[in-house]
């Protein structure tokens, strides 16, 4: 009887720890910010962009999910995808997804905090690029 009971209770207590202990894999919330970035030291404009997002996160409590497109395949095909026709510096790129706003390039505080919660952006004129035909024209 003796050793029923301490079954029992070893059965219970293995039950509580298992309910107790977080799952193995851990999803991540949902957040409509990404940033597609690359690894630490491989271009200056994306250390100085994680700087700011990083500082933008602390003070304001956001979340926004990095996607690094030399890592992650299925990174670089939505950075590909999001980024086609787009005449503008294509890195780093900021993306909302709620409001469809794009930050390309490095930008100041003011405008990734705006950017982070989803307020219309300035427009800005792209310079189109000169194209130059051989042969007359």
């Amino acid at each position: 009887m003796k050793s029923f009971c301490f079954v029992a209770l070893f059965l219970l207590q293995l039950c509580n720890i298992s309910t107790s202990l977080p799952p193995f894999r851990r999803r991540n919330e949902y957040t409509p910010l990404l940033f597609f970035t690359v690894p630490k030291g491989t271009v200056d404009e994306n250390d100085k962009m994680d700087k700011i997002v990083r500082s933008l996160e602390k003070s304001s409590g956001i979340k926004v999910q990095r996607l690094d497109i030399l890592r992650s395949r299925s990174a670089k095909k939505l950075y590909d995808k999001l980024t086609e026709g787009s005449l503008r510096s294509d890195f780093p790129l900021l993306y909302h997804r709620e409001s469809l706003q794009r930050v390309y390039g490095l930008a100041d505080v003011d405008l990734v905090r705006s950017w982070s919660k989803g307020r219309l952006l300035p427009v800005e004129e792209v310079e189109e690029k000169d194209v130059s035909f051989l042969g007359g024209g």
